[in-house]
């Protein structure tokens, strides 16, 4: 099968998203990692740990819209759509976390 010059423009489109959405999700997981360790080393520090939570919230908001990007072409396997969806999910679940960190007064 050719390709036309026009699946050649898509699977560029395509290509360029998807290294998009992988750059966005692994800077939000260096962030939340980060925020977590140095909140974890400071426990007693309640002015720095009141820092670390808008930074876990902005490193949580960064993954999980990196994870709205679809980035699945027309034919990928059940088993790929599958795993993006549940990194979606894991993107909500720190949200939740963060929202949970913003609810107790910490």
């Amino acid at each position: 099968m050719t390709k036309t010059p026009q699946m050649a423009a898509e699977n560029y489109k395509l290509q360029r998203k998807r290294k998009l959405a992988e750059s966005l999700a692994g800077i939000g997981m260096v962030v939340i990692a980060v925020t977590m360790l140095l909140t974890l080393l400071n426990l007693d520090n309640l002015a720095f740990m009141g820092v670390c939570k808008y930074i876990f919230a902005f490193g949580a908001l960064i993954f999980t819209a990196a994870r709205s990007i679809n980035v699945s072409p027309e034919g990928e396997s059940m088993r790929l759509r599958r795993m993006r969806r549940m990194e979606f999910w894991a993107g909500v679940s720190f949200l939740v976390a963060a929202f949970f960190w913003f609810s107790t007064g910490t």
